[in-house]
């Protein structure tokens, strides 16, 4: 088992500090999952992680060996599209080398599509593509942010399921639908007013004030 730290995090924009109280655990073999509101800042953590966004200090570590300017071992899912729309469904699968009918079989409907270039694709099919290559492609961890937007809901359930198979990998996600996430994690953080809190059900995210499920 591997495990990904981050802690040490502060972060300003302008006079406003972003991120100040931050510990998050992602090991080998669980989904972790990060919630939070829009602006609470969890594309800005991930993209320390990541390197491309430098804040005052940060401390990420895999197995207690810090990460400076070389990420091998954690691939990254952004919000906005990262394949390019000429390039056909099955160029991309080859591309990445990630099996293609292994796809079909998850989701059938992609049978007659494997032609078409990306940008013939609806938005939520060229998310799951994203998704579903990342989670496929070999890397210690993945993060993923907002997987799910614009993902239809049978497609999402399959999805789900494709996520928590992969028992090498450790993933850590972050989504505004906080159900879907919540329910495929075993660690779970809420990212509020700047720090992380550890929860362990949607009482905690009541308790917390993030949610009201009376």
């Amino acid at each position: 088992m591997s495990i990904l730290e981050i802690d040490s995090i502060i972060l300003e924009l302008g006079a406003r500090r972003i991120l100040s109280d931050i510990y998050i655990k992602c090991e080998t073999g669980k989904v972790t999952t990060l919630v939070g509101a829009n602006g609470s800042g969890k594309s800005c953590l991930l993209n320390i992680i990541m390197g491309k966004l430098t804040p005052l200090s940060k401390s990420v570590r895999i197995d207690n060996k810090p990460l400076k300017s070389v990420y091998p071992d954690i691939n990254y899912l952004p919000q906005v599209p990262f394949v390019p729309g000429r390039l056909t469904v099955s160029r991309v699968f080859s591309d990445y080398q990630v099996r293609l009918e292994e796809f079909i079989n998850h989701f059938p409907s992609f049978k007659t599509k494997v032609k078409h270039r990306f940008r013939q694709l609806s938005g939520g099919e060229r998310r799951l593509i994203e998704v579903y290559l990342l989670v496929k492609t070999p890397a210690k961890f993945t993060l993923l942010d907002e997987p799910f937007t614009h993902i239809v809901p049978v497609h999402l359930e399959k999805i789900k399921p494709v996520i928590q198979s992969e028992k090498t990998k450790g993933f850590l996600i972050t989504d505004h639908l906080y159900k879907e996430v919540m329910d495929i994690a075993q660690n779970r953080y809420l990212l509020q007013q700047g720090k992380t809190w550890p929860v362990k059900d949607m009482a905690d995210l009541q308790r917390l004030g993030y949610i009201n499920i009376s």
